[in-house]
Order: C-alpha cells, then sequence, then structure tokens
C-alpha cells in the first residue's frame, strides 16, 4: 500500500533537483483555515494545508512535503533540518491520528535511480509536538543533508563482487528451510534423511551457506550479496573426524519474515516476505574445512547495565487480494456477519512497567457510509478509527486503508486484541493488514533458548553489560547480528 502512495507523491510533490551537501531551503505556504478534501463519494474532511502539499490517506490526510534530491554518488543519507521557524497551528475540526506526529520532524527517503544517476525521494511530515502537547508547524528552515558513504560490505549495485561461478557449481548440496529466527539442531537422523551418508563424511567439512533471511532486496540500489555467504556454525563431537550418533550441528537461522529497528519511533516493525514461509539454507560437505563461531572475550568496563528486552510479534494473514491485482493480500474478513475478532499475543517474563506499543493496518469497504474499527486490550478500549466511505464510481479508491499507532498497559503478558467492526450497510466489509506489538520482556532464561536485543543499548560510547536470571553454567551466548 505504501508503494502506491510513494508514487503519488512523487508526481505531486515539490522538487528540487540539488546535489546533496547543499541545504535545501523551504518556504511553506500555509492555509490560514483548514480546508476541505473530498476523500470519498460525497463526503470531505478538514484538512491541514500548504501550497504544494499533498495529503495521502495513508497518512489520515496529513500534509506531506515531497522534494527529489540529485546525489552524486549511491549513499546513506542523515536528514536533518537548521534554522527551523515553527508557529502554532490551528487544528480546529481536524481529525487526525496524533501519533503520526512526533517531538521532532521524521525525515524518510528513498533512492531510485534516472538516467543512471541516483536520486533520492525525501519526504516528511512538517509538523511537529511542542513540549506542552500543543501542535506547531514548520514555516521555514533549511534541510541539510550529509551523505554517509556506504560501507564496503553495502556497496551499490555496480559495487558488488559478482563471482564467475556460484559456489553452488560444484560438489553435492542440500536445501533446508527454516520458518522462523532460532538455533537449529541437525543431527545424523536428519542428515541420513536428506540423502547424505554419515557414516562416510568427515564433520569438519560440513558447511552451512544463506544470506541472512527475508525478502531479496526490491530496490536496484539495496545492497545484495552476490553469491550465498557461508555461516560460521558449532558441530558437536566432529574433532574425531567421524559423525557419530551422538553428533550434532547448532547453527543459527533467519527465517522469511524479518523486523527492522526505525530509530525515529524507537520501534520494531516487521517486513513480511509476500512470496514464502520459509527461508532456505544449503548444505555441502563438498569443499573442504568449514567456518566455526569463535569465541571472544566480554568487553570489559561495562557503563549501561540491562536486565530486560525489547521483543514483538505480529498477526498477519494473506487470504484476500483486491481486485487480484498486486502483492498486498488481507485476512481476517469483517462483515455484516462477522463484527469481532479476537487475536491473542503471550509474552512470558513480561514487564509490566512499561506500555505496550501498538501498530495495527486495517481496511474499510464501504459505499454508501462510514465505518468504524474498535480496537481493545483485554477488554480495555485504546482507541477507536472512522474509515470513510469510498463511492461507488470507477474513479473511487476500492477501500481506505489506515494505520493506528498507540500504546497501553497491560498487567500480563497474555494480550488479547479486540476488533470491533461496525457499519449500517450490509454489504460493507473490514479487513486486518496486520497488527504489531512491540513489549518489554525481563531477561530470564525459561526456555531452551532466547534472542534478545536491547534498543536501550544503543549510542556512542556505550557498553552494556547484560544480566540474565536463571542462568546455568552451561549456557552458551552467540552475537547473531551477522550470523
Amino acid at each position: 500500500m505504501f508503494r502506491s502512495i510513494f508514487l503519488f507523491m512523487l508526481m505531486l510533490g515539490i522538487y528540487a533537483n540539488v546535489w546533496a551537501g547543499t541545504k535545501l531551503p523551504v518556504k511553506l505556504d500555509w492555509s490560514s483555515q483548514p480546508e476541505k478534501l473530498e476523500v470519498a463519494y460525497n463526503q470531505q474532511k478538514n484538512i491541514l494545508r500548504f501550497y504544494g502539499s499533498i495529503n495521502p490517506s495513508k497518512y489520515d490526510y496529513l500534509p506531506v512535503y515531497a522534494a527529489e534530491l540529485t546525489l552524486n554518488t549511491n549513499a546513506d543519507l542523515v536528514i536533518t533540518i537548521n534554522n527551523a521557524v515553527y508557529e502554532p497551528v490551528n487544528t480546529d475540526g481536524v481529525e487526525f491520528n496524533n501519533q503520526l506526529i512526533q517531538n521532532n520532524i521524521d525525515f524518510q527517503y528513498s533512492i531510485q535511480y534516472y538516467k543512471k544517476s541516483p536520486v533520492a525521494n525525501i519526504y516528511f511530515i512538517p509538523l511537529r509536538k511542542n513540549n506542552f502537547g500543543g501542535i506547531e508547524k514548520l514555516v521555514s528552515g533549511e534541510i541539510d543533508v550529509t551523505i554517509v558513504n556506504k560501507s564496503q560490505q553495502r556497496s551499490s549495485r555496480s559495487g558488488v563482487n559478482w563471482p564467475p561461478n556460484t559456489v553452488l557449481a560444484t560438489g553435492s548440496w542440500y536445501k533446508i528451510g527454516v520458518p522462523a529466527n532460532g538455533i537449529y539442531k541437525i543431527d545424523a537422523a536428519f542428515l541420513n534423511s536428506l540423502g547424505i551418508n554419515t557414516s562416510n563424511i568427515d564433520p569438519r567439512n560440513i558447511r552451512i551457506y544463506g544470506n541472512g533471511g527475508g525478502m531479496l532486496p526490491e530496490e536496484n540500489v539495496d545492497f545484495r550479496y552476490g553469491d550465498l555467504q557461508e555461516n560460521a556454525i558449532v558441530v558437536v563431537g566432529e574433532n574425531d573426524g567421524r559423525f557419530d550418533q551422538g553428533d550434532y550441528i547448532l547453527f543459527y537461522g533467519k527465517g522469511p519474515h524479518q523486523w527492522s529497528y526505525r530509530p525515529a519511533t524507537q520501534r520494531f516493525e516487521h517486513d513480511v516476505n509476500h512470496y514464502s514461509e520459509l527461508y532456505y539454507y544449503f548444505i555441502t560437505t563438498s569443499l573442504g574445512q568449514g567456518k566455526r563461531i569463535g569465541t571472544v572475550a566480554s568487553t570489559p568496563n561495562p557503563n549501561n547495565f540491562s536486565g530486560a528486552f525489547d521483543d514483538f510479534a505480529f498477526h498477519e494473514k494473506d487470504e484476500y487480494n483486491f481486485l487480484q491485482s498486486g502483492r498486498e493480500w488481507y485476512g481476517d474478513i469483517f462483515n455484516f456477519s462477522v463484527t469481532n475478532r479476537n487475536f491473542p499475543f503471550t509474552f512470558s517474563n513480561f514487564d509490566a512497567s512499561v506500555p505496550v506499543s501498538l501498530r495495527a493496518s486495517l481496511i474499510a469497504r464501504g459505499t454508501s457510509s462510514q465505518s468504524t474499527f474498535n480496537i481493545t486490550a483485554n477488554g480495555q478500549n485504546i482507541v477507536s478509527e472512522s474509515y470513510p466511505s469510498v463511492g461507488v464510481n470507477y474513479t473511487n479508491p476500492y477501500a481506505t486503508e489506515k494505520i493506528t499507532n498507540t500504546n497501553f498497559n497491560s498487567n500480563s503478558g497474555n494480550i488479547n486484541i479486540g476488533l470491533t467492526f461496525s457499519n449500517p450497510s450490509t454489504n460493507a466489509e473490514g479487513y486486518v493488514n496486520f497488527i504489531e506489538l512491540n513489549v518489554r520482556r525481563n531477561l530470564s532464561m525459561t526456555a531452551n533458548q532466547l534472542i534478545f536485543r536491547d534498543k536501550t543499548s544503543l549510542g556512542n560510547g556505550k557498553i552494556t553489560q547484560f544480566n540474565l536470571a536463571n542462568a546455568s553454567s552451561n549456557i552458551k551466548i552467540c552475537d547473531v547480528t551477522d550470523p
């Protein structure tokens, strides 16, 4: 859904073809009063506007500034604003999702190629919250774009090291699929089931290859490996040169659906794989001794201490595709007969002192009347969203999508998210794109494996000591940031 809106932004946005490294002056001519926008057939909404703004439904019709910036090299960008001037904005009669406005402007960008030259498409909502919770509008300032050269690993598409032949061209290979991130154990029985005769192999030659889970990159400028990469593994019992019945392999596998940290919102957001429910790794014993997990000493003199971590979960089903077109699918239909659904989530060692962060993408289609989704958590009302009707003209949108961001408190790690759909029309429908939760959990070893990360450990100069409860002497801790 975002891609179609972004293309719309490119067509109607403000453009500035300059080289990165210079400052981009911004001066916004705001309307003195909210304006009316026809968001559906015979239905209008009061919106905030400035000259040249776009107001996509994705952002609840808030104004968006878009600019095009020609780069002299493919690079990562750091975007800031200097000499910014803000003024209070009149929001009387304007309904919008307050969670979309941050204390500081959240700059977004993507890089595409035009006539073999990299072009950055920069966009942001020029509104912020002040210290008192009020909304202020950006009137003028200078956008400063700093180029941060990509590391050798994150080279541009022209810098990828493409080998003359894939590693798969030599030897015998066996493919295995993993459904999610985690440590996986491979024993002799499993290897034999793949067709590997464990009595005839040297376990020191076992290698596992894979490129880290998730979908293949969609953008040409995104980093990609030129070939399959070997992963470091543990092979227990390999020192004698035989793979005995009690020997086994341990490796960290990443599944098809991945999570990314968004610094601007301080949230982890999921990226679903649209094409597979498994991510595949490849095993060989034909290329000599393989890569093994090494041992490193702990960094001394910690200055930050953590006994908790960030965790997350999502619900997303691919059941319905509108107009039999595109790769966006939706699930969990609501209609006149099905108006309520529940979505349970469970987190062990839940930290109830930190609010739960919810992000949900819901879709409604009603051609004659407004729809409403009411969201509850363990029976507690937390937010209600209205969706305008879409009309019946072929030029009207087929449905309306909204992304809801909100926080709520929970006394338990057993969290039940309830959705109630209402529309007086018998032919109205609602759908769930996804429901996503971010929580804090206490760092305690209560299962046979635990994957953890902590955003509070981020920052220059921070050396974090993680304090793990219920830890036994035989626990192994692995850094799987880059397996």
